[in-house]
């Protein structure tokens, strides 16, 4: 803060006064990742036609509202699930006060008490109902992941994380071999900067090899299936032969890497791997048709995970409810968050039975369309030509009738 200037008129002293911001302290950036809201407790409001005293239920979620940092399992574990849905609908309510409100009470204009606890908290009780299939929580600190780690997994798979590391993480030499141990973490993206370099990279060939030997010997990451590297030039076509050592892993997306295109081909073909034009290749070429100066590329692959993982396709595939959690934010250049060309991205998955199996299904549905397709046009044309030979078969009757004579 600038320096202001004080006068005591009592001693007759004068000082100048400069304030000094300090780091924010690990437990106050954890508290803040875990429980920040962005509103204040609204109170119930009362329907127009309701008289008296509210109800022990209204008191009940009223109490709970203005308690939620103490809200915890134990007490939420003997309430109906009705009451509980009640609670989250509450917490999560969007509403802006009216003016009146804003100024009386001072507080933000809008009142969704949603944090990434709570969250967590009603993921669990509310298991066979989940409130929400997908949280967001972005955090500009980079706090340890020895921290984080703790604070987001679920062994029980209640929810499943996706984590989105933004340019460097805090004793990263320590930490990030601990995200092999995270057991519900399906998606894994690693962004930089552009002004990066190979020694400057966060990812490496070495941070590869040392995950897929975890994966193998000590059943690291259990359930990761998406991995995602931007601007890591560390990591080259070396590096994508390590991809075999994930046994859950089914793509691999690098974009702005050191990866060498043609050697990475031939590497990847030999440990089981292929480059593909679909999975999330097709995903971002479709949005970027629509998007002539691109798009952000963390919004891009959100959308992707979403779109797979919280929400999937398939009426017959559930998963447990996704958890995106983002530490670190980009200063905003055109340069380093802008998708612009679908050449930035390579994809690579798994050339195994079932990625063959689900190629052959592809194939064979672009097949059936392309029969149907040609099918419809020979109807189209058998029905045009019939037209046709009626046509002519109609005017040469009526080139060959005599014209009849009337009389009168």
């Amino acid at each position: 803060m600038p320096s202001r200037n004080h006068h005591d008129p009592d001693s007759g002293l004068s000082w100048n006064e400069t304030i000094l911001s300090g780091p924010t302290s690990l437990s106050k950036q954890m508290n803040d990742f875990m429980n920040k809201s962005i509103g204040l407790s609204p109170l119930l409001e009362s329907k127009s036609d309701e008289t008296g005293a509210g109800s022990l239920e209204d008191m009940a979620v009223r109490c709970l509202l203005g308690n939620l940092d103490a809200l915890v399992k134990e007490s939420l574990e003997g309430v109906p699930g009705l009451v509980a849905k009640r609670i989250w609908e509450r917490i999560v309510r969007n509403k802006p006060p009216s003016r009146q409100e804003e100024y009386n009470t001072n507080t933000h204009p809008h009142s969704n008490l949603q944090t990434l606890r709570l969250w967590q908290l009603f993921t669990i009780i509310c298991s066979d109902d989940p409130p929400s299939s997908a949280h967001t929580t972005i955090t500009r600190h980079h706090i340890p992941l020895s921290l984080v780690i703790p604070a987001i997994e679920s062994p029980s798979l209640a929810y499943l994380t996706s984590l989105t590391l933004v340019d460097q993480i805090a004793d990263s030499t320590a930490s990030l071999p601990l995200l092999s141990t995270l057991s519900n973490l399906i998606s894994l993206h690693i962004i930089g900067a552009s002004t990066s370099s190979a020694q400057t990279s966060m990812i490496t060939d070495s941070t590869l090899r040392l995950w897929s030997k975890r994966a193998i010997h000590q059943n690291g990451f259990p359930r990761l299936k998406m991995l995602f590297l931007r601007f890591q030039f560390g990591v080259t076509e070396i590096g994508l032969g390590e991809l075999a050592g994930f046994k859950e892993l089914e793509m691999c997306v690098t974009s702005r890497c050191g990866v060498k295109i043609k050697e990475a081909k031939k590497i990847v073909k030999g440990v089981g791997w292929k480059m593909t034009s679909s999975a999330f290749y097709s995903h971002a070429d479709v949005i970027l048709q629509d998007r002539p100066l691109g798009k952000n590329y963390i919004g891009v692959v959100t959308e992707y995970l979403t779109s797979t993982i919280a929400t999937p396709s398939s009426a017959t595939t559930y998963n447990p409810p996704l958890s995106l959690i983002q530490l670190g934010r980009q200063s905003p250049t055109f340069e380093t968050n802008i998708l612009h060309s679908i050449n930035e991205i390579e994809c690579w998955i798994r050339d195994d039975e079932k990625t063959q199996k689900f190629e052959q299904q592809r194939k064979r549905m672009v097949a059936e369309r392309e029969e149907e397709k040609q099918e419809a046009g020979k109807k189209r044309k058998r029905i045009k030509e019939a037209k046709r030979r009626d046509l002519l078969g109609l005017l040469e009757k009526l080139k060959g009738a005599k014209p009849r004579l009337w009389k009168r």
